[in-house]
């Protein structure tokens, strides 16, 4: 009975079930759609930060080059072939087209004046001239009555001209109304018969003053000498270029009819009445040049080139 019950008590132990270990619960990964976000916004952080690097240095060597262009260091490409006069007072630095040739001129005894003839010979009806004058001698060596030059008092006010100017980095009204009283030197042959006087600086902005066309001279017709003066006041020199351009065929056109009217009613009209006709052909040439572009001119080029030529000045 005993070892029934044992039996059976056994028996029951070997069929209740037996308890299997639980493996642990898988641990829980990264969504997908969050992976996916991370990759992107790394993506847009790299992607960002080289394009903005860049974008910067593009951005940085063309404001390098804006600035270089300001500043003239660009100025070498663009004067490449030119050649280069170096002024006798001053010293300063001048460039010229390789086709001007250069014939030293006039040299003052009394240290004022240096001038070259642009492209001289006897048989040229064309030309010009680069002068350079030493104000320091120029105010005090003015002589009384002396033909074709400023007098003492003249060069005094002509200077506070150029002073003004240079200050106002600009033709203003009352420097244009001042411009008419004076003529020669470095202005034109009468102020009074300038056309298009407009401001005018070298391209290191230390040099500053004026170009205009100069339509009277001794002589009836119109000579239309081109102008371009410039003012230095820490070398106290100006450098004067002109250019003769009466052969341009608008000029040479209104001086053939100048000379027609001369040759026909012209040769028995009151001389008052022939320099009224002579001014009134003065008048066109203004009005025109005042009214059209200088792209529209067959002296157009020249007046550029001349500008380009003076707009180089520097000094070291």
């Amino acid at each position: 009975m005993l070892s029934e019950a044992k039996s059976a008590s056994g028996g029951e132990e070997q069929n209740q079930p037996q308890t299997q270990p639980q493996a642990p619960a898988p641990k829980k990964g990264i969504p997908v759609w969050l992976t996916i976000l991370i990759i992107l916004l790394v993506a847009i952080l790299v992607g960002g930060g080289v394009g903005a690097y860049f974008y910067y240095k593009v951005l940085s060597e063309r404001e390098k080059t804006i600035e270089q262009t300001e500043t003239g260091e660009t100025q070498k490409d663009e004067y490449a072939g030119w050649k280069t006069l170096t002024l006798d007072f001053s010293k300063g630095i001048l460039k010229y087209p390789q086709d001007w040739e250069l014939t030293k001129d006039t040299v003052s005894s009394d240290n004022t004046l240096v001038s070259y003839q642009i492209n001289y010979s006897e048989t040229a009806v064309s030309g010009g001239a680069i002068s350079e004058y030493n104000l320091t001698t120029w105010l005090k060596a003015a002589q009384e009555d002396q033909p074709y030059s400023l007098s003492a008092e003249e060069r005094q006010d002509a200077l506070k001209l150029l002073q003004q100017i240079y200050n106002d980095q600009k033709i203003t009204s009352t420097t244009e109304q001042q411009f008419a009283n004076f003529g020669l030197d470095f202005f034109p042959y009468s102020g009074q018969g300038a056309v298009d006087l407009k401001y005018l600086a070298s391209s290191d902005n230390k040099s500053r003053g004026f170009t205009c066309i100069n339509v009277t001279g001794q002589d009836v017709g119109i000579p239309g000498d081109y102008i371009a003066t410039l003012y230095n006041s820490e070398k106290n020199i100006v450098v004067n270029m002109s250019y003769r351009m009466h052969t341009y065929e608008e000029i040479k056109s209104l001086n053939d009819r100048i000379e027609a009217y001369y040759q026909g009613e012209g040769a028995t009209a009151d001389p008052a009445e022939a320099t009224q006709f002579a001014e009134q052909i003065q008048a066109e040439f203004k009005t025109s040049v005042e009214n059209f572009d200088r792209s529209d001119f067959s002296f157009g080029s020249l007046m550029d080139t001349v500008d380009k030529s003076i707009k180089s000045l520097s000094f070291e």
